[in-house]
């Protein structure tokens, strides 16, 4: 495991949460990111963060924040390591619309209903 420092500011405060990774990002080694392995999932760490969970086993992919650029950076970054057939803009759009893109098949699911969605039911 490998350990780096989150550096959290929300406007009042600031601390420093250390934060524990299986994986550092091949193109951001120095990031304050990386890919914890748990239970058939590889989940990116964005600071303190879970950003972005690819279901090694079944393929599904689901981005869970997009909140500041650098975040976004390590998201491109995870997608170009871990998912190489799904661009940010495909990631983009899941996380505004609400679905899960599979990452084998290309179907896509809705984050609370479970259901496959039809091209036309996409939304961005």
């Amino acid at each position: 495991m490998k350990k780096f420092v989150a550096h959290e500011i929300n406007g009042y405060w600031a601390r420093d949460i250390d934060v524990w990774v299986d994986r550092r990002l091949k193109t951001m080694p120095y990031a304050q990111a990386g890919v914890v392995l748990r239970d058939g999932k590889a989940v990116l760490m964005s600071y303190s963060t879970e950003a972005a969970t690819l279901d090694t086993v079944e393929g599904w992919l689901t981005i869970d924040c997009m909140c500041s650029a650098t975040t976004r950076r390590h998201v491109s970054a995870f997608l170009k390591e871990y998912c190489p057939g799904v661009s940010y803009y495909d990631a983009k759009a899941a996380f505004t619309g609400g679905y899960a893109i599979n990452v084998y098949t290309g179907d896509h699911m809705d984050r609370e209903t479970g259901e496959i969605l039809n091209a036309d039911q996409l939304t961005a």
